[in-house]
């Protein structure tokens, strides 16, 4: 999975052929995995311009679970529904 070694069954928990990580696993490239965690922060959102010239919201959260923090992008609906607080599941990422 992704770059690195991948982890061992006890690191990850199949669901749906997706799996279940802590933060301190996630690897840069990884994929199809599932992690749970808080939203510890949120950036204010912001105005940016695509390429195409579309307006779009963006928003930084920070999700932390018991072994780390990562930073998620919050794009447009995504920055309203996030709070900081919340519990989040995200699958497939």
């Amino acid at each position: 999975m992704g770059r690195g070694e991948p982890l061992s069954p006890a690191e990850r928990v199949c669901l749906r052929d997706v799996y279940k990580v802590k933060i301190s696993d996630i690897k840069e490239g990884d994929s199809e995995i599932n992690i749970e965690a808080e939203v510890t922060e949120k950036s204010y959102a912001r105005e940016v311009r695509s390429r195409y010239g579309r307006v779009l919201m963006v928003a930084d959260a920070t999700l932390k679970d018991e072994t780390g923090k990562i930073v998620l992008t919050l794009w447009n609906e995504q920055v309203k529904q996030v709070m900081v607080g919340d519990k989040v599941k995200i699958e497939n990422g």
